[in-house]
């Protein structure tokens, strides 16, 4: 079955269009399901440029709601992406415990304070080792793993974005750990 399980609303900021035309959009297109995942809220500042605020979160909450109650075709499911970072753990395993949601993506967006998959901030490749770069990236997804918050990793495969790539055999052996933790967790990765 063909679903579209990573779709964000205009509280995030970088997405386009209203609810609505996305479930139509899925139901043209023979989509049976579909799951908002905006970014999630982030009290303590975290990358504000690209999430819903927490005071916004009710909002959104409700607009999926309704649109639950009156769309059979596609389904539509409610979800979030929740970035992880060292110290996101605080705020969001009490917060996403409190919320009846239907998925929850776990992504990175950030290495340090380096935005690696940002357009504004692709000339930073050009002076950082490639490999440890991969490296670190991978070592925070095993750690997003351990935290057992999330049940999708999200676009697993995003430091390739601006064509920056480890040789496949260095990229196998800085893969594989995170999957093994990925797997223990009983997680999916996203495919997109």
């Amino acid at each position: 079955m063909l679903t579209d399980s990573h779709i964000h609303t205009s509280l995030c900021k970088h997405a386009t269009g209203e609810i609505g035309e996305y479930v139509e959009t899925a139901r043209r297109n023979g989509i049976p399901e579909i799951c908002f995942t905006d970014h999630a809220p982030a009290p303590d500042g975290y990358d504000l440029k690209h999430r819903m605020t927490i005071d916004q979160y009710p909002a959104y909450r409700d607009a999926i709601t309704e649109l639950r109650r009156n769309s059979s075709n596609p389904a539509v499911l409610f979800g979030l992406e929740a970035d992880y970072y060292d110290g996101c753990e605080k705020f969001l395993k009490p917060w996403l415990a409190e919320q009846d949601l239907d998925l929850v993506i776990g992504s990175i967006h950030y290495i340090k304070y380096w935005g690696f998959d940002n357009p504004a901030e692709r000339s930073v490749w050009d002076s950082v080792d490639v490999p440890s770069t991969w490296r670190d990236y991978f070592d925070l997804l095993s750690k997003l793993a351990d935290t057992r918050l999330y049940d999708v990793v999200g676009h697993l495969d995003i430091p390739k974005k601006f064509g920056y790539r480890p040789e496949d055999k260095v990229l196998r052996e800085i893969i594989k750990p995170a999957l093994d933790r990925i797997a223990a967790a009983g997680m999916a990765i996203e495919l997109n």
